[in-house]
């Protein structure tokens, strides 16, 4: 059977994401190829790492794109929509890119994640602008609790337990509420937990 190099990426992908540890033979047998294959076509796991990093950046890159998350003018509680729809699918590739350390000193990889962070900073900056986030929540704690019901949300899906159509709904509701300017009574309710003001 000749497996295409995208749907072994795909596979490597979600290996990856739920073992990073895992072994070339475990890909190999998650993707229903030998080993002579894999090793055939990336000869050391930095180069199957590598080239699963590539793939992921550019699903991600496309997500974002797709998205407008630089270029819409719609308000930024709707290109947020826009973006974890796009997102979610492709959940293992964030896991992957997120807790793959060996990636760190990979400069292609690195300046491409970092675009997208600077994307994702300004779309939540302006959701803050806009009102439909907390001001005084850091836009990188916000991005990485994004990150996270995303994948949450990619996992829930693959396991049955969540409907795929209703997952974006499930994470925005989940993200906007938390996340919102506290309504009255709230604030108080946290300062008294935490000991200190929301904003």
């Amino acid at each position: 059977m000749t497996v295409q190099s995208e749907d072994l990426l795909a596979s490597a992908t979600q290996t990856f994401a739920s073992d990073p540890g895992a072994s070339l033979a475990k890909v190999a047998t998650a993707a229903g190829v030998s080993r002579t294959t894999i090793f055939t076509r990336y000869p050391t796991r930095a180069a199957l790492l590598e080239a699963v990093a590539l793939e992921g950046v550019n699903r991600l890159r496309h997500a974002y794109e797709s998205a407008g998350t630089t270029t819409s003018t719609a308000p930024a509680a709707e290109v947020l929509a826009d973006l974890v729809n796009n997102l979610i699918p492709i959940g293992p590739s964030i896991a992957f890119l997120f807790r793959e350390r060996s990636l760190d000193g990979n400069e292609v990889i690195q300046s491409h994640l970092a675009a997208l962070q600077e994307a994702d900073f300004a779309l939540l900056l302006r959701a803050q602008a806009e009102g439909d986030l907390r001001l005084g929540a850091s836009v990188a704690w916000l991005a990485r609790s994004l990150d996270a019901l995303v994948y949450a949300a990619w996992e829930g899906v693959d396991a049955g337990e969540l409907a795929a159509l209703e997952a974006p709904h499930h994470v925005m509701s989940m993200f906007l509420e938390g996340a919102q300017r506290p309504r009255l009574g709230t604030a108080s309710a946290i300062r008294g937990l935490y000991g200190r003001e929301v904003r």
